[in-house]
């Protein structure tokens, strides 16, 4: 069952950071659906090792946090996708698509609670091929 009232809440921080009402609870309904999310920067640093080192966990150790980055030079709204493995240690992955991010940045600021969790690393199949890290977010 869904709580009405947390997405009544979420759509009316998003009236209030300038969506229309109706575009507000679309959004809001899909975040408390769950959404999913690849995480964009994966391939700067040393990104793709400590992705390639992810794939030797269980994903049930595997926990992810959204981290709002609000002094971020190239994005405003920059929410960093933070990785962490129960008694590994944790590790900047990326961050979140900028049209996402600009949605769940305004709801970070105005402190509501944002559950991130991890789903899979995909690629490198190949060699030299990339890996990339899918999420979802959900309120």
């Amino acid at each position: 069952m869904f709580n009405l009232q947390l997405i009544c809440k979420t759509a009316n921080a998003l009236t209030k950071v300038g969506h229309s009402r109706s575009q507000a609870f679309v959004l809001a309904w899909v975040m408390a659906k769950g959404m999913n999310s690849k995480v964009t920067g994966v391939t700067h640093g040393k990104r793709q090792t400590a992705l390639q080192r992810l794939l030797r966990y269980d994903p049930a150790e595997v926990s992810v946090h959204l981290h709002r980055e609000p002094e971020n030079l190239y994005d405003t709204n920059a929410v960093a996708v933070i990785v962490s493995v129960h008694g590994r240690g944790a590790y900047k992955m990326g961050y979140l698509p900028s049209p996402i991010a600009a949605v769940i940045a305004p709801l970070i600021d105005t402190g509501k609670a944002i559950q991130s969790m991890y789903q899979t690393v995909k690629g490198g199949y190949l060699p030299g091929m990339n890996y990339g890290l899918a999420i979802q977010i959900r309120i």
